[in-house]
């Protein structure tokens, strides 16, 4: 049985095989090609591919158990072809691990760390406010949360950055804005990546990122600062729940141009690269009433006491 598989940037990768039981009843070759057209979810492509056979099979069986551990199998199996297709690699889980399985968009699981220390609250359709949040789904601390019903607003001085949270985040408020803690003229400097973009003083001559990556374009932009972010977009006070900043080495700068004493978030979370950054910013945050609860890699979790 031959499937064409419709998906976006995929050009003439050949056919696979993959085995749809224990005992494979049969091989499916798919074949995938580039049409233009997106595949809505890979996952239910794999479920399609399956189907005739979790069907076939179920019949044959006689006990309940038996037909429940098969059609869990046969799933799982589905799932993992589905997800083959996504990632582009092989993805070989059982019904158990698919039961188990935790998802992190995090660069490093801080999101999960987040939904735990946010757990009182993270059912409740909180808000969030993530400044430099760079992706909708990749490194991001929110998305989780945006799953369980939270909206928020999302702030990046890239343009493709903010047309892709309009794609993917359409009910957030997204704003392509440059951050610190007064309005100024900075350079905002962009890297191949994305991920390490930054804003420099004008006097600034390094053109490398923070990991030593070579600048593609230097920009002057004007900046604002979060406190007129949430006044402009409406947010009363307390309205916050979480606030994200990812700067690139301007974190503490954003952190400055809040008005703590009317927006003061249950949970920030903020990018230090080094023990000086941290040092700097839970001297700062500390004072407010915050506590650093946990450190995850290069990001600090501070918790509203």
């Amino acid at each position: 049985m031959i499937l064409s598989v419709r998906t976006l940037g995929v050009e003439n990768v050949g056919s696979r095989s993959f085995s749809v039981a224990e005992k494979p009843v049969r091989q499916i070759s798919i074949t995938l090609k580039l049409s233009g057209q997106p595949v809505t979810s890979a996952l239910t492509a794999g479920l399609r591919m399956v189907k005739p056979f979790v069907v076939s099979e179920i019949r044959k069986m006689s006990l309940a158990t038996r037909a429940k551990s098969t059609a869990g199998m046969l799933l799982a199996r589905a799932l993992s072809v589905g997800t083959s297709l996504i990632r582009r690699e092989p993805i070989h889980l059982s019904a158990y691990e698919w039961r188990r399985l935790r998802f992190s968009f995090g660069q490093l699981g801080e999101d999960l760390v987040i939904v735990h220390l946010l757990e009182e609250y993270v059912e409740h359709n909180g808000f969030y406010v993530d400044v430099g949040a760079f992706d909708p789904v990749l490194y991001s601390n929110t998305l989780l949360l945006h799953w369980r019903g939270w909206r928020g607003i999302n702030v990046d001085a890239n343009p493709a950055s903010i047309e892709l949270f309009r794609q993917y985040r359409p009910h957030d408020r997204n704003l392509c804005m440059a951050v610190s803690d007064r309005v100024e003229t900075l350079n905002y400097m962009t890297y191949v990546s994305g991920a390490t973009n930054r804003l420099v003083e004008p006097s600034d001559s390094s053109s490398l990122s923070l990991i030593g990556e070579t600048a593609t374009n230097r920009i002057a932009l004007t900046t604002t600062t979060l406190s007129m972010i949430l006044e402009e977009s409406g947010i009363k006070p307390g309205g916050v729940d979480f606030l994200n900043v990812d700067c690139e080495g301007l974190d503490l700068r954003v952190l400055k141009g809040l008005d703590w004493s009317r927006w003061k978030p249950r949970l920030v979370a903020v990018e230090t690269h080094t023990q000086d950054d941290f040092r700097a910013v839970n001297g700062f945050l500390v004072p407010h009433g915050y506590t650093c609860s946990a450190r995850v890699s290069m990001t600090s979790l501070f918790v509203r006491a």
